[in-house]
C-alpha cells in the first residue's frame, strides 16, 4: 500500500506528528503552568507558637518551585500576606485572583473561589467547623484526585483527619523537631502554666518595701521583639529562625539582663512616642489583681521584671503618667505628650499607676544598690544570676488560673 504523499519519506508506520516525552519531570515548555494555592485558616494573635504551620508553609512553596507550578494568591485571605512574602525569598510565581477576575458572586467567600479554582492546594493549617474546612470539602466531592494536601498536626483544634477521611491527601512533615512549642528549647523556658503556679513553691518575697519600688514586669511576646521590623519578623517566621521562637516572660527578662537594656515600645500608648513603663503599685498588689487583657491577647503583669528605685527613676526621668479624655492631651506641652494616657472605657487604667520614660532606658545607670529583678521560681534565681550585675530574688503572690494566650 502506497502511504499518502504527505507522509512520504517519514520513518515508521506514524505519519502524525508527536510530542517527545518529557521524562525529567519539568514541564514541556508548551504547556500552562499548573496553579498551585496555599491556603489556612486564621492564624490567631500569637504567631511564635505557629512554627510547626510556617514549616508546613516552607514545604508548600518550595514543592511549588521544583514543580514549576504559580502560586494562586487572593486578598482577603489568611495565608496571602505569607504565600506573597514566600513566593519572594524562594523565588516562586504568583498569579493573584483579583476582583475582576472571580467568577464566583461575592457572597461566596475568596478562599472558596481560590481552593475551587487551583489545580492544586496545599492547606497548611484547618480549624474544624471553618470555611476553609468547608471549601476543601466541596472541593473533594467535585474531584476525585491526589490534588488536595492537608497537613496533619499535633494541634487538636486541626481538622485534618476527617479531611482525610473525606478523601484529602495526609501530609506530615518528616524528622519534625518534637520541641514542646511553648518551651522552645527544653530547659530553659517556662510555661504560662510554670508562670502562674510556681510561685506556689517559691522562697519569700524580698524585703524590700515595695512602696519605694517602680516596677516593670516583662511578659510573654507573641509578635515582633523591640528593634525588629514587621518584615524581619515575618521572615524569621517564614524561615524557621530562632528570633521567631516563642519567647516566655523568663526569656524576655533574660533578654533584658543580658543586654541591659529596657528597649521602649508603644503598643497601649500612643505610637509617636514609643515609651518605658513602670507601675507604683506595690508588686505584691499588682499580682493578686491581675486581669487578663483579651483586646491585646495577655496577662496585663507577670511576676518577672525589673525593680528600681523611685527616688533613681525621678532622677533619670522617668515620669507619672497623666491620665484624662482624648481631647485634653493637647492641654500639655507638646514635648510631654508621652506621659498621656486617655481613659479607657471599661478599663481604670488610674489604677495601674503608671510612669514612663521616652525612649529606651539604659539599665547600666541603675546599681545594683537601687534595683532587682525578681522571678517566681528559685530555679530560674540560679540561672539568672550567671548573667546578671543585679540582685534577683524570689517574690510570691501569683494567683493560679487557667487561661491562656489564643
Amino acid at each position: 500500500m502506497t502511504p499518502p504523499a504527505e507522509n512520504r519519506g517519514r520513518e515508521g508506520p506514524s505519519a502524525k506528528p508527536f510530542k517527545r516525552a518529557d521524562c525529567s519531570g519539568r514541564r514541556p515548555f508548551f504547556k500552562t503552568p499548573e496553579l498551585h494555592a496555599i491556603v489556612c485558616s486564621r492564624l490567631g494573635r500569637d504567631l511564635r507558637q505557629r512554627s510547626e504551620t510556617f514549616a508546613f508553609l516552607r514545604v508548600a512553596v518550595q514543592q511549588a518551585r521544583f514543580a514549576g507550578r504559580v502560586l494562586l494568591v487572593a486578598d482577603g485571605t489568611a495565608a496571602a500576606p505569607w504565600v506573597r512574602r514566600a513566593a519572594q525569598l524562594f523565588d516562586v510565581p504568583t498569579a493573584e485572583l483579583t476582583d475582576r477576575s472571580r467568577r464566583k458572586p461575592a457572597s461566596q467567600s475568596v478562599d472558596s473561589e481560590l481552593i475551587e479554582r487551583a489545580d492544586r492546594v496545599s492547606a497548611i493549617w484547618v480549624r474544624k467547623k471553618g470555611l476553609i474546612a468547608d471549601a476543601l470539602r466541596s472541593r473533594l466531592r467535585k474531584r476525585r484526585d491526589d490534588s488536595t494536601w492537608v497537613a496533619v498536626c499535633a494541634d487538636p483544634n486541626s481538622d485534618a483527619a476527617d479531611l482525610i477521611q473525606s478523601g484529602a491527601i495526609g501530609w506530615y512533615r518528616p524528622h519534625a523537631p518534637s520541641v514542646d512549642p511553648a518551651r522552645g528549647k527544653p530547659g530553659n523556658r517556662c510555661t504560662e502554666t510554670e508562670t502562674e503556679t510556681g510561685a506556689k513553691n517559691s522562697q519569700s518575697s524580698p524585703s524590700a518595701d515595695w512602696s519605694e519600688y517602680l516596677v516593670h514586669c516583662t511578659r510573654a511576646q507573641t509578635g515582633q521583639i523591640a528593634g525588629q521590623s514587621k518584615q524581619q519578623f515575618q521572615d524569621e517566621l517564614i524561615l524557621g529562625g530562632v528570633a521567631a521562637n516563642p519567647i516566655s516572660p523568663f526569656d524576655a527578662l533574660l533578654s533584658i539582663l543580658s543586654s541591659g537594656w529596657l528597649y521602649a515600645g508603644a503598643r497601649l500608648s500612643c505610637q509617636r512616642f514609643p515609651v518605658v513603663c513602670w507601675s507604683a503599685v506595690p508588686l505584691p498588689q499588682l499580682l493578686k489583681r491581675r486581669t487578663f487583657r483579651s483586646a491585646v491577647g495577655r496577662w496585663d503583669y507577670q511576676p518577672y521584671g525589673f525593680a528600681i528605685h523611685r527616688r533613681v527613676c525621678s532622677r533619670l526621668g522617668v515620669q507619672p503618667v497623666v491620665y484624662g479624655l482624648p481631647k485634653e492631651r493637647g492641654r500639655l506641652p507638646s514635648d510631654q505628650h508621652w506621659r498621656f494616657q486617655a481613659l479607657g472605657n471599661g478599663v481604670n487604667w488610674q489604677e495601674e499607676r503608671e510612669w514612663r520614660c521616652r525612649g529606651s532606658f539604659d539599665l547600666q545607670q541603675i546599681s545594683p544598690h537601687d534595683g532587682f529583678a525578681f522571678v517566681p521560681h528559685a530555679w530560674q534565681k540560679e540561672s539568672i544570676r550567671e548573667i546578671s550585675r543585679w540582685p534577683v530574688h524570689v517574690i510570691d503572690g501569683c494567683p493560679h488560673t487557667d487561661k491562656s494566650v489564643q
